[in-house]
């Protein structure tokens, strides 16, 4: 009898700890998934970076007769929300004021038709300042700063946020 018991008493027991293992499983709290990685669209770009340009100081030189403009032109990129940048890129244009135009010797030339279309990469911490040169010839005005247009033509790469 005293054996049935002892038997008994140690399947009892080993019911007791696998209920309270159970218990204590279901009370653990959730694990956190892995961090969100964020697809960056066109769409959504603007939401996790704050994109602004600005023009430069213009200088005036004559050469044979003809008056140039001279000035560039700032795209500064931060990040509007903590976190990483992965295989980032965007391509920006820029519609310039009228009569100026990339200059021929800036990477992001093309044939002079009044915009500045550059692809930046973006580094994972999300800043990025990128200046170009511009040029106008004969008749041009100032800038206005107050009226910069960036269009966001293409974005690939992802985000992920910080915790």
């Amino acid at each position: 009898m005293k054996k049935i018991l002892s038997i008994f008493t140690i399947i009892l027991l080993i019911s007791v700890c696998l209920a309270a293992c159970e218990q204590s499983e279901k009370t653990l709290p959730e694990q956190t998934p892995e961090q969100t990685e964020i697809t960056l669209t066109k769409d959504n770009i603007r939401k996790y970076l704050i994109i602004s340009g600005q023009y430069g100081k213009i200088e005036r030189q004559q050469k044979i007769g003809i008056t140039f403009g001279y000035s560039d032109f700032t795209i500064n990129i931060d990040p509007a929300v903590p976190g990483s940048f992965y295989n980032a890129s965007i391509t920006l244009q820029v519609a310039l004021t009228k009569e100026w135009d990339v200059s021929s010797s800036d990477p992001a030339y093309s044939e002079n038709d009044g915009y500045l279309t550059t692809t930046i990469k973006i580094p994972a911490h999300g800043s990025k300042e990128e200046t170009h040169s511009l040029i106008a010839n004969i008749v041009f005005g100032d800038h206005n700063n107050q009226n910069v247009r960036i269009n966001v033509l293409s974005v690939s790469g992802t985000f992920v946020p910080a915790n």
